[in-house]
């Protein structure tokens, strides 16, 4: 499995950042060529090591899985509900696949909500992440949604995306489904 881009903090009055990735035993954490790998690194703690080092630069591009200071819900119906419950679950892994079964159950629904994955050309980052989710993508968990389109952009600039690869669940709507609250 290719590490799936978290988030990134670009430092400030730096010029560099420190980049967040999910891998198969846990996290990687890694500015410039020095990464250090955490294994066994649960969402909640991922999230409490992000915290320690926000204060140090600005976050760009969403981590909707791991973000516990996202701002109220606005993900509206049932399965919105069963997503935040999700965001509880320690294990990102685990929580993604819950994020995911969710949505696939809920595909009947009237408002169903969806799994976006944001990409755009000459994204090497994407292009594994699209490897990554290949059976999802083909499966109708998880739709593509290309910057290089002005649909895309548009959606992304709506939602806040300003980093690719990212991925967010939203309601039918299109709004993102974060949080209730902050933890």
């Amino acid at each position: 499995m290719a590490p799936e881009h978290l988030v990134r903090l670009a430092l400030k009055d730096k010029g560099e950042a420190i980049d967040f990735h999910r891998t198969e035993q846990g996290v990687r954490v890694c500015r410039e060529d020095n990464c250090v790998d955490l294994k066994d690194l649960s969402g909640a703690d991922t999230v409490a090591l992000f915290s320690l080092l926000e204060d140090l630069g600005v976050p760009e591009g969403p981590a909707p899985l791991l973000s516990r200071e996202s701002p109220a819900g606005t993900g509206v119906g049932p399965a919105s509900d069963a997503i935040r419950r999700c965001y509880d679950i320690e294990d990102s892994h685990a929580a993604f696949d819950c994020v995911k079964q969710v949505t696939g159950d809920a595909k009947q629904e009237a408002c169903p909500p969806r799994i976006l994955l944001f990409t755009k050309p000459g994204c090497e980052p994407c292009e594994e992440e699209r490897a990554t989710r290949a059976a999802d993508i083909a499966a109708g968990l998880i739709e593509e949604v290309s910057l290089a389109t002005e649909e895309g952009r548009a959606l992304a600039d709506r939602l806040g995306i300003e980093d690719t690869p990212a991925i967010l669940p939203v309601d039918c709507n299109g709004d993102a489904i974060e949080l209730a609250g902050s933890v």
